[in-house]
């Protein structure tokens, strides 16, 4: 039998390792786990499947991901970060009961224009500093106000933002981001997530609701300056392989 130059083993065990390891960073907040870009490599797939029940909700960057999910029987909810930007999308997020991120107006107009047969639960990012997609926070009342009179949007619109360097504690950009969100949101009773890996392990005052563990769930570092190991992470994916042959050079340095 000839086997593979190189083989990817998936641990299992050490995914739940993992997952435990967030609920012990952020006990009070709810997990939704990151299993965009399929799933880090790891198989978008199998690492839902074998999270279902595990974690309270998943997270995808495009709805074409999402909609692979649902075709395998994934009946969790499903939060999409990328939203949608075009009509048939809409009808696409509610046929399979997706979550959408509303990170621009022009999304706020699609839903007023749009005639959905039921409301889409939809969750407004505010952009506090990551400068990747979010509206303004001068722009947060005026277009959550007309979130709340769309026909198209459930009632109990949630709370999003995303930190730009939280794997810094020396940094206190993560600091500001948070307040400005804090801030911004102040006025409004709704679940709310900021947390990302890196926040989940350095930031506990960012936890709120809900915490989105990405990296740190494949046992990925996400800090600088610390490992995995010393994080308690385990890593979820080897790479397996046999030498070929081990040079004269080689040999000759080893036994001088």
């Amino acid at each position: 039998m000839i086997s593979a130059a190189a083989q990817i083993e998936l641990n299992l065990p050490a995914l739940r390792h993992n997952i435990c390891r967030v609920r012990e960073f952020a006990p009070d907040s709810k997990l939704i786990a990151v299993i965009k870009a399929n799933a880090y490599g790891h198989g978008l797939l199998r690492m839902a499947d074998y999270l279902v029940g595990q974690v309270d909700a998943f997270a995808v960057a495009r709805v074409g991901e999402a909609i692979q999910l649902r075709k395998a029987q994934i009946a969790s909810r499903i939060l999409v970060f990328q939203g949608f930007s075009q009509f048939d999308e809409l009808e696409i997020f509610q046929g399979y009961q997706l979550e959408a991120v509303v990170h621009s107006e022009a999304q706020v107009v699609l839903l007023e224009r749009a005639n959905l047969s039921s409301p889409l639960k939809v969750w407004l990012k505010v952009d506090t500093g990551m400068n990747r997609l979010g509206i303004r926070p001068a722009q947060f009342d005026a277009l959550l106000a007309r979130l709340q009179q769309c026909q198209s949007v459930a009632e109990n619109i949630s709370f999003i933002t995303h930190f730009a360097n939280a794997d810094d504690r020396q940094d206190d950009k993560t600091t500001q981001q948070l307040q400005l969100f804090n801030k911004t949101v102040q006025n409004y009773k709704a679940e709310k997530s900021c947390a990302n890996s890196a926040a989940i392990i350095a930031w506990p005052e960012s936890h709120q609701d809900w915490v989105r563990p990405g990296l740190m769930l494949y046992g990925v570092s996400p800090m600088l300056g610390m490992s995995a190991q010393q994080l308690g992470l385990l890593p979820v994916m080897s790479l397996l392989s046999h030498l070929a042959s081990v040079s004269l050079s080689l040999r000759r340095m080893q036994t001088q």
